[in-house]
C-alpha cells in the first residue's frame, strides 16, 4: 500500500515537474526575447518603451517561484542544518532519529507553505478591491500573486510527502532523473 501511494505521488511529481521545467523555458524564452526587445529599443530608437520593464521584473519572480519548487522537488532548497546537524551529532550521525526530525521538519514547512497560501490568497483579495492593472498594462495587478500560491502548494504538498515518507521509514530519493514520468 506504502509503496503504491509512493510510486504515484513520484509519478505525479515527476509530471509537475515537467511542466514546471516547461515553465522554465517558456519564461527564460519570454525574458530573453522581450529583454533583448528592450535593448534594441532603446539602441535603435534611442528610448526604449515602458511597458517591458513591468513585464520583465514579474517574469523573473514567476521564475524564482518555478526555480525554487523544483529546489524543493531536488531537495537542493536552503534549509537550516542547525537542529538536524545537533541531532546528527547526537544521534550517531544518522539513523532513525535523524530522519524522524527530517520528516517533522519538513512537516513543519508543509504548514508554512499553507499558512503563506492563506497570506497571499487575502492579499490578491486586496489588490482586487483596488482594481489596479499592472503598470502600462491590462493586466490585473492581482494575477501575478496566483504564481507565488501554485509555488506554496506544490511546496507544501511534496514536504508533506517528503516528511511522511521519512517519518515512516521510506526514503524518497529526490535525484530527479530517477522520478521522471515515463
Amino acid at each position: 500500500m506504502i509503496k503504491a501511494i509512493k510510486t504515484g505521488f513520484l509519478k505525479i511529481d515527476g509530471w509537475v515537474a515537467m511542466i514546471e521545467v516547461i515553465g522554465l523555458c517558456i519564461t527564460m524564452t519570454f525574458l530573453f526575447s522581450v529583454g533583448f526587445y528592450q535593448v534594441a529599443s532603446r539602441e535603435i530608437g534611442g528610448s526604449g518603451a515602458v511597458w517591458p520593464e513591468h513585464l520583465l521584473r514579474y517574469s523573473v519572480l514567476v521564475l524564482g517561484f518555478l526555480g525554487a519548487s523544483l529546489a524543493v522537488r531536488e531537495n537542493r532548497n536552503i534549509k537550516i542544518d542547525l537542529l538536524t546537524h545537533v541531532i546528527g551529532q547526537r544521534g550517531g550521525g544518522g539513523g532513525r532519529v535523524w530522519q524522524i526530525t527530517e520528516g517533522l521538519l519538513y512537516l513543519l514547512a508543509t504548514g508554512i507553505s499553507f499558512f503563506m497560501v492563506d497570506a497571499c490568497i487575502e492579499y490578491i483579495k486586496v489588490e482586487q478591491m483596488l482594481g489596479m492593472p499592472i503598470p502600462n498594462t491590462v493586466i490585473p495587478a492581482y494575477v501575478i500573486f496566483y504564481f507565488p500560491i501554485a509555488f506554496f502548494v506544490i511546496s507544501g504538498i511534496r514536504y508533506l510527502f517528503y516528511g511522511i515518507f521519512k517519518i515512516i521509514g521510506q526514503n524518497i530519493e529526490m535525484d530527479p532523473s530517477e522520478n521522471q514520468p515515463s
